[in-house]
């Protein structure tokens, strides 16, 4: 079970007391018979900070700002409650930068220190299905492990490519897994730096410049790696196909300087496989135009696809409830988890869970027209904010409006999707419509009054989704 204790901010303590802290944390949250549920902060519950830490919690809560149960490893996956008993606490004390490092000898990068307070939610407000997050987690920490034994460790690049449609929440996910990498390691190594290399910048209008630009760039991260081994230092490459296309493809073209470009990172990703303190996150929207040695040297390739319902429940819910904690969406209910909401709907439709669950229906209903486009993560998140923001004419919004609001902002956004599809048909033959798989205007016309009747349905049986 892994704990994560935040330092406040106005503390300072050496490594020797970082470490007291951690180590007395562990003691008392292993006592016996405690039970942890998975998400909480358990100092911001009086009663439960007493009974977990007795009368220590007090001198805890001078110097811990946040105590949080963040993940669990092991049997019995689904469960969110655990026993002391049962599990092993392992306890990570960390404090939040709050400025960037200069970025002097390295132009076309951000360096940022980790953690860092710019991304401190954003592991959280990640959704994905199953245990995804937890399982790449798992997997740094492996990666990392063998990479510090090099006799024993396995032929494994240490270079991650993550990949899929735009909107799925790519370039989040890798400076998340930063992030929390650099609590979960930092035992094994004191600091962490990351390093987001610009890609745009990179691209240079001079010939040959680029390349040697991504040489450069790849030189200095050799020179960080080597001035300190127990810094952990993670790259990220967003849009990496603007620098690793294929060389085949180059050639057909004769642009020689995007070829010398793909060269140059090959060589450079060649280079840092002697550092066992390096990760490179590389992320694309374009796999099937990378160049194939580029992804040859992939030790890991992963795909993040489009949110199925349930992922989209949570990323609806997590985002309404943030509304909600911030007093934009008026209310004392709180919205519960997918598999919650599916019993509650079976005793009541009108609860927030059921509400919710309907407008997950009404996305993925057959006239919707998302039907026809997969919907992206990042334009759920977008979802309940904009729809306030267009229909609110109030002061104040409450949790019933934001739904009614949600379910007008979708429904207007597939009348506008239907009449783009038929102002792009509307000049078609009959053949022509016929070829291509489209109905008469007759038949377009028939379903076009059916889509009442079927929004209506939806919203009746939030479960009949589309998978």
């Amino acid at each position: 079970m892994f704990v994560e204790a935040r330092i406040r901010d106005n503390v300072d303590l050496s490594a020797d007391e970082t470490k007291w802290i951690q180590d007395a944390l562990e003691d008392l949250l292993s006592s016996p018979s405690q039970t942890f549920d998975l998400g909480e902060d358990i100092l911001a519950n009086q009663n439960r900070a007493l009974l977990l830490l007795g009368h220590s919690h007090e001198a805890v809560e001078r110097k811990v700002h946040s105590l949080k149960v963040v993940d669990y490893s092991g049997p019995k996956m689904g469960a969110i409650c655990h026993s002391s008993d049962e599990v092993r606490i392992k306890v990570q004390t960390y404090k939040l930068y709050k400025t960037a490092e200069s970025s002097e000898g390295l132009h076309q990068a951000e360096i940022t220190p980790m953690p860092h307070i710019k991304f401190d939610r954003q592991w959280n407000e990640l959704v994905f299905e199953k245990d995804f997050k937890g399982g790449l987690i798992r997997l740094m920490e492996n990666m990392l492990r063998f990479s510090r034994n090099p006799e024993k460790r396995p032929e494994l690049n240490p270079l991650i490519l993550i990949h899929g449609p735009p909107g799925t929440g790519k370039t989040a996910l890798a400076q998340g897994l930063a992030q929390k990498i650099s609590i979960r390691l930092n035992r094994t190594f004191k600091r962490t730096k990351f390093i987001q290399i610009k890609t745009a910048a990179i691209l240079s209008r001079f010939y040959s410049q680029s390349a040697r630009q991504v040489s450069d760039i790849f030189t200095a991260i050799e020179e960080i790696c080597d001035e300190d081994r127990e810094q952990f230092v993670c790259i990220l490459i967003d849009e990496v196909e603007c620098i690793a296309s294929s060389r085949e493809s180059s050639m057909h073209g004769e642009v020689q300087d995007s070829l010398r470009v793909t060269n140059a990172l090959l060589t450079g990703l060649d280079r840092t496989k002697t550092h066992s303190n390096i990760v490179l996150l590389c992320t694309s929207n374009m796999p099937d135009c990378l160049d194939s040695a580029f992804i040859d040297r992939c030790g890991i390739k992963l795909e993040v696809d489009f949110p199925r319902p349930p992922a989209q429940y949570e990323i609806l819910r997590g985002r309404v409830q943030s509304l909600i904690n911030n007093r934009h969406i008026v209310t004392n209910t709180s919205i519960p988890p997918y598999r919650d909401a599916k019993l509650e709907f079976d005793a009541e439709k009108t609860l927030p869970g059921s509400r919710l669950l309907g407008i997950v229906a009404l996305i993925n209903s057959v006239d919707s027209a998302s039907s026809e486009r997969n919907i992206s993560g990042r334009t759920l998140a977008q979802l309940p904010g904009k729809a306030i923001l267009c229909y609110l004419e109030d002061d104040e919004c409450d949790l019933e409006s934001a739904f009614r609001f949600m379910e007008k902002s979708i429904l207007a956004e597939n009348e506008q999707g239907m009449q783009k599809r038929g102002s792009e048909t509307k000049d078609m033959t009959q053949v022509e419509r016929e070829y291509i798989g489209l109905p008469g205007q007759k038949e377009g016309n028939e379903r076009v009054s059916k889509h009442g009747w079927d929004v209506d349905r939806v919203l009746r049986s939030p479960c009949s989704h589309r998978n």
